[in-house]
């Protein structure tokens, strides 16, 4: 049974993992006699020392965690608490710490850059909802355990498919399992144990999604819709021809972070591109007045660039800047001037791009039922406070916010 939805599962990418490894899983069970779960022993987790030695503060920059410590010691360290689960406080600050420290990694900003409590409030949504699906899967299999559910062979299976995705996409650091997982501790603080864990936990909730939920849609989808589709959106099907645009190269060294931040306030303060990359880039030392020329290469030109240059170009739109992103010792900005677009490809060549975009939306909606009768059906106890300012967690219902309330029986 197991085999059929280890077929179905489509493995992310590695960065999707990293995400995903940040903010899911991990609950601990709650006393038969309804009292709080133990809390963690006292003194700082390797990562949690790891994160504040990298500069990232206990609160956010709107100062949310600077009472934090009052009333995490009156609720007893519970963040929620789902069915006979508990999710901890300390675990979710935790997830959150990982969360900033990769958005930092990811951005090169400053933790006061990043709205801590936004964070939280997203991570602890897709936390109650992982633990949710995970006891609707596990009450199917009674007295079994994850570990017994999602063998180690699955496990690396799953492990061995990011590590050929990373290949095809460029990525050459990474090639064994060994490495998969020193990538994760290296940049998460993620130890093997943990990542094993989570990965088990992706793979039987989405064995839930699959055989309960994917399964009973209804998969016919009608060619009246599929036409309207494309009729609609003329500009999604065609493929480009080329691009223009324009660069900003930052080496890594000393000077790069004060070098990346004089960009990114240029940018929010509207300078124009071209300015920012004559003062700011390290291209053309020679001739500063080169470095706002627009680049102009072929589509199939930019599979020759160094990872993930090729993926940054291609999902840029016209007059979408993008970065800091870092490739070949250096950190990237990029601006997207034009894209020169080929011939539009025929409703027959993409026909069943539509049907699988028309039913990926299907099974987007039917996980927010899914997640709103399961919380209905499921005691959800959460005490984190109101979340009205939070946006919603991706693929949460919209009606699934947190709010320190218990969910109707």
């Amino acid at each position: 049974m197991l085999s059929k939805a280890v077929l179905l599962i489509q493995a992310s990418p590695f960065v999707f993992l990293v995400i995903a490894l940040c903010g899911c899983g991990g609950s601990e069970t709650l006393p038969a006699d309804g009292g709080q779960a133990s809390p963690e022993p006292a003194g700082k987790a390797p990562a949690a020392a790891r994160i504040e030695a990298a500069g990232v503060p206990p609160a956010s920059e709107d100062g949310a965690g600077e009472a934090a410590t009052v009333p995490e010691r009156r609720l007893g360290g519970i963040a929620a608490i789902v069915g006979d689960k508990v999710i901890s406080r300390a675990r979710l600050r935790k997830k959150v710490d990982r969360k900033i420290r990769m958005i930092m990694a990811q951005r090169q900003v400053a933790a006061a850059a990043i709205n801590r409590r936004r964070q939280e409030l997203r991570t602890l949504e897709e936390m109650i909802n992982k633990e949710l699906i995970l006891q609707a899967q596990l009450a199917v299999y009674p007295g079994r355990e994850l570990e017994d559910l999602v063998v180690m062979t699955n496990v690396m299976a799953f492990v061995d498919r990011e590590i050929d995705k990373l290949r095809k996409a460029g990525e050459k650091q990474i090639v064994t399992r060994q490495q998969f997982f020193e990538a994760q501790e290296t940049q998460l603080g993620i130890e093997r144990d943990e990542v094993i864990r989570e990965i088990r936990e992706k793979m039987f909730s989405e064995m839930y999604l699959w055989e309960e939920v994917y399964s009973k849609l209804d998969r016919f989808v009608a060619p009246a819709q599929l036409r309207a589709f494309f009729k609609n959106n003329p500009d999604a099907f065609a493929t480009p021809e080329a691009v223009s645009y324009q660069r900003i190269k930052i080496f890594d060294d000393a000077n790069c972070l004060e070098k990346i931040k004089g960009v990114q306030v240029g940018l929010q303060a509207g300078t124009p591109f071209g300015e920012l990359a004559k003062a700011f880039s390290d291209e053309f030392q020679g001739n500063p007045k080169l470095r706002a020329i627009l680049f102009n290469n072929k589509f199939a030109e930019l599979e020759d660039f160094p990872f993930p240059i090729p993926a940054i170009l291609k999902r840029l739109r016209e007059g979408e800047h993008s970065g800091p992103d870092r490739a070949q010792g250096a950190f990237w900005f990029f601006k997207m001037s034009k894209i020169i677009k080929g011939e539009p490809k025929t409703f027959e060549e993409v026909q069943v791009e539509i049907e699988n975009k028309l039913l990926t939306e299907r099974r987007r909606l039917a996980y927010n039922q899914l997640i709103e009768r399961l919380r209905v059906d499921t005691r959800v106890e959460i005490f984190n406070g109101p979340v009205a300012a939070a946006p919603p967690a991706a693929g949460s219902s919209p009606g699934g916010g947190l709010g320190g309330q218990r969910a109707p029986k």
